[in-house]
């Protein structure tokens, strides 16, 4: 019989005030078990006019406080037949039917909570627990992503187990990649310490290993926690965020003990990153397991054999070692198959598969090892033979297949059978990146580009290799005309010029694109290429020959010239080979001139094999064409007590500026000495202004004998500049008188440092002092660390020089470079004239 409440109280308040007494009346009268009585209480009242549904609610919540799930229901359906369903009145049947064990109704109500509102995170939370329940962690982990950031989720506590239970389950089965939001969510809750290895164990599989190092930056990472296992995880993340040194030390921990296992070993040897460091370890490792049985012995001994890369005796020890230890090291020993068929050791290759294949421990991969080693031995015969014996034993295996087969058709020729087989390849995305590169290549063949641009950006982008792929994408997209394309593509994705495969992509691309001056600067201050030393260098060196003229036209107005003699010439070979590499941009509408009072010809014979190769004018000029008499050319040092003499040939500087500033033709003429190396920008020098001075050149530095010569020549030590680089004004008015009065002071004054001394008699009061840079002194005590890093010219002054035998200084090496240049210019038969003189 339908219970029925017939005389309603009569309560004279407003709704809200009535509600207290309400409530108390109709929990009264549920415990008493009249069951519509509640429902027509508040009808009466109207308490509820705004809301009605919130009649049914409030029914059914105070149905569940009393233990009646059931009757919580009976009022939900009501409410849903009068009001239809609502994402609330869905999560209160889903919780009501939980109560009552009736796990089917409340996923159901709960799913179809989510379908109305999928931002209405209780459902969620709902679904979640029901899904557990019925044992369907997987989903119940998807359920579980947007409780996550619910800032009012019911039973916090309670729920956080229920991650925690969920995630390990699923971590333990392997299904991890999808688990990253749960645990990340329990590392932010913080005090679970392997919550959060296992979140940085995820975030590494992910590729982001710079974020799981942080995730573990919470440890003090010289103390192994949780445990060995876990304490792999760690060493792994700090591997690949390049910390092996820490790694290194955090893995001792794995070493030794009673609970050895092989995967703490080949963490181990994972922080020694080359084969030499792996043999240098091998005698401590063996140290740390000394007195343990014979089979971690072997598991010891023969792991450093595949680590250490000792093909020639890998297949014999593995042999040699029991069935239970090598079964522990198959994967290991199937690498090692691998690695050896990529050497051509393909019957050692071979030998492993065989003795792999007797164990039977990984019987797929081993026969995709043995179809490898057939392509390999160019058997193909023998590969279909193994082809035909394979089952798949699920999905993946049969992809797997199906690339074997497609490589197969593409070496025998049966192109059908291939393009058939690459549309399967290509159709599963999970399996497509193992594919490209033999379908990337395979479409190479057929020369189509388009092909090959079109299925690297649907699958190839995502860890891309460059060593695998590089060559065949860039020759794609550029005979495709996609090169932008691509090159915008990659820009997309975030952080990619930290990833080293991507940037070198990227700059490849960018430097084909590259084709004017201005661009190739551009991309010279891009991070890829500031941080890639051989497309810095190629970038440079296209940049200054293309700034440069191909052809000089017309006639040169700037005159670079050098002083030579036969014991000089090798200097001033290298002084012009470093100005043409570093600054070939700034001489277009130059001529270079080498003076020289040699009588043997072979000045004539290899400064214009130099100046051709860069497209400058040149001229060997015998100094007998201006000067005629050398008897004041005094080449004794006036206040040296060293024994050597200075060359004739350093006064041929003051005499050749003034022929030069007697032709109209020359509007600016530079010396450079012949102990100089250029290794930078020169063109404060080259083109800088003269700001209303006759010459330009570097002040000179003040020593006793220069404050001696100064007071002789009546100007203070501050004016005083150094004649080895200097640059004319000969447009200016004051330049001829000038250089008179420097070859006047040749023949009068008394001169302490000759040709020097003389041009700062002639030129005093009218010099532009250059900065340091543009002739920065590198005397044979200087280390290379003191060269300033803006060092333009390196003049190596005093004695000895970078040529002579008793030099030894580490700062000569740019001028070795340089002569390297000019022998490999010159050819070996010029070159031995030079060296030999």
């Amino acid at each position: 019989m339908e219970e029925t409440v017939t005389d309603k109280p009569d309560i004279e308040t407003e709704p809200h005030e009535a509600a207290p007494m309400v409530f108390s009346v109709a929990l009264r009268t549920l415990e008493g078990g009249p069951l519509v009585a509640l429902l027509e209480l508040y009808a009466a009242h109207g308490l509820a006019a705004e809301e009605p549904d919130q009649t049914y609610y409030l029914a059914a919540d105070v149905s569940r406080e009393i233990g009646r799930s059931d009757l919580a229901l009976k009022y939900l359906e009501e409410g849903s037949a009068r009001f239809g369903d609502s994402p609330v009145l869905c999560e209160k049947i889903g919780f009501s039917a939980l109560d009552l064990g009736d796990l089917e109704r409340a996923e159901a109500a709960f799913r179809k909570g989510t379908e109305i509102d999928p931002g209405f995170a209780p459902n969620w939370f709902g679904l979640c627990v029901a899904l557990n329940a019925l044992g369907r962690k997987a989903e119940a982990v998807r359920a579980a992503g947007p409780v996550l950031a619910w800032e009012d989720r019911y039973d916090p506590v309670g729920f956080a187990r229920l991650v925690t239970e969920l995630a390990e389950t699923e971590y333990s089965g392997g299904a991890r990649a999808t688990l990253v939001d749960l645990y990340g969510f329990l590392h932010a809750r913080g005090g679970d310490d392997l919550a959060t290895v296992r979140y940085a164990d995820i975030l590494l599989k992910l590729g982001r290993a710079a974020e799981a190092r942080r995730v573990i930056g919470r440890f003090d990472l010289t103390i192994p926690r949780p445990g060995k296992w876990e304490t792999c995880i760690l060493v792994e993340v700090m591997i690949a965020v390049g910390e092996v040194d820490e790694a290194r030390d955090l893995a001792e921990f794995l070493l030794g003990g009673p609970d050895f296992h092989v995967h703490f070993l080949r963490t181990y040897l994972r922080t020694h990153p080359d084969v030499e460091s792996v043999r240098e370890s091998r005698g401590h490792v063996a140290a740390r397991f000394a007195g343990a049985d014979r089979k971690v012995m072997d598991l010891v001994r023969v792991s450093f054999v595949f680590a250490a890369r000792e093909f020639d005796v890998a297949v014999k020890s593995y042999a040699a070692i029991g069935p239970e230890a090598r079964r522990e090291l198959c994967y290991e020993a199937l690498t090692m198959g691998y690695l050896m068929n990529e050497r051509g050791l393909t019957r050692d290759a071979a030998a492993m598969a065989d003795i792999l294949a007797k164990d039977g421990h990984i019987n797929f991969p081993v026969a995709l090892l043995r179809i490898n080693v057939a392509f390999a031995q160019q058997d193909y015969d023998l590969a279909g033979t193994y082809l035909k014996g394979l089952e798949p034993r699920d999905p993946r295996d049969e992809m797997e297949l199906n690339l074997k087969r497609f490589e197969l058709a593409c070496f025998t020729g049966d192109f059908d059978a291939a393009r058939d087989l690459e549309g399967r390849l290509l159709s599963d995305d999970g399996f497509a990146r193992n594919a490209l590169p033999p379908v990337l290549r395979f479409r190479s063949e057929l020369r189509d580009w388009a092909g090959v641009c079109d299925a690297f950006l649907q699958h190839g982008l995502a860890q891309f290799n460059f060593a695998q792929l590089g060559d065949v994408v860039f020759r794609a997209f550029t005979r495709a005309g996609r090169t932008r394309e691509l090159a915008a593509r990659i820009e997309q994705i975030p952080g990619w010029s930290d990833e080293t495969d991507l940037a070198r992509l990227w700059v490849t691309l960018a430097e084909h694109d590259a084709t004017s001056p201005a661009d190739m600067a551009h991309l010279l201050t891009k991070a890829p290429v500031v941080l890639d030393p051989v497309v810095k260098r190629r970038l440079q060196t296209a940049l200054r020959y293309l700034e440069t003229p191909s052809v000089q036209t017309g006639t040169p107005d700037q005159a670079v010239f050098f002083c030579t003699n036969s014991s000089y010439r090798k200097g001033t070979a290298v002084a012009l080979m470093s100005l043409i590499r570093s600054n070939l941009s700034l001489l277009s509408d130059t001529q270079i001139f080498v003076v020289t009072d040699e009588e043997d010809g072979l000045s004539s014979e290899i400064f214009p094999i130099m100046a051709k190769a860069a497209n400058l004018r040149t001229e060997i000029v015998p100094v007998s064409s201006f000067l005629d008499d050398f008897s004041k050319l005094d080449p004794s040092y006036g206040i040296f007590t060293s024994g050597h003499e200075l060359s004739q040939a350093a006064y041929y500087r003051i005499f050749f500026a003034r022929q030069l500033a007697a032709d109209p033709q020359w509007r600016r003429a530079t010396y450079l000495d012949s102990d100089v190396a250029v290794v930078g920008n020169l063109r404060e020098l080259l083109a800088g202004d003269f700001e209303g001075k006759a010459l330009a050149a570097r002040r000179e530095v003040i020593r006793p004998e220069i404050v001696i010569a100064t007071r002789e020549h009546g100007m203070t030590p501050e004016q005083y500049f150094n004649s080895g680089i200097l640059s004319f004004d000969m447009t200016h008015p004051e330049t001829d008188g000038c250089l008179d009065r420097a070859i006047h002071s040749i023949n009068e004054a008394r001169l302490f440092f000759h040709d020097q001394c003389a041009l700062n008699i002639g030129f005093q009061g009218h010099v532009k002092y250059l900065p340091i840079s543009q002739n920065f002194f590198v005397p044979p005590m200087v280390s290379p660390s003191d060269v300033d890093a803006d060092a333009a010219v390196l003049h190596y002054l005093d004695r000895p020089k970078p040529w002579e035998p008793t030099y030894a200084a580490e700062v000569g090496l740019p001028w070795l470079d340089n002569l390297d240049n000019v022998v490999s210019m010159v050819g070996p038969e010029l070159a031995a004239r030079l060296f030999h003189e």
